[in-house]
């Protein structure tokens, strides 16, 4: 299990100009808030990542809470598995875009199996 679950709404990675956005300037470290997950990414043995649509202004490409990590994952990949799964011209692409509409099930706006 991952630490902690939370959304990551802005990365500083050391980029001070990003102090000065307005985004930062409201942002509140530790505020609980709630979120719905829409979607999950599972992969077997590995990660299970919960897609989120937050309705807070968030930085992050793929708003998602890190469900579960096996050993040797960290939930960081958790931006990767996404990207790599549910990116425009992958995979999951119609079920990402039709749960960030509210679409709900996504299971079958091009979800494929093996």
């Amino acid at each position: 299990m991952p630490a902690d679950h939370h959304v990551t709404t802005m990365f500083l990675g050391g980029n001070k100009k990003k102090m000065g956005s307005a985004a930062f300037k409201r942002f509140n470290q530790g505020e609980m808030v709630n979120v719905t997950i829409s979607a999950i990414v599972y992969i077997p043995d590995k990660i299970i990542v919960g897609i989120v649509f937050p309705k807070f202004e968030i930085e992050n490409e793929f708003p998602h809470v890190t469900l579960m990590v096996s050993k040797g994952w960290k939930p960081v990949e958790s931006n990767a598995v996404i990207a790599a799964t549910c990116a425009k011209d992958e995979a999951f692409e119609g079920a990402y875009d039709a749960a960030s509409n509210g679409i709900l099930p996504a299971k079958n706006a091009g979800v494929h199996t093996a």
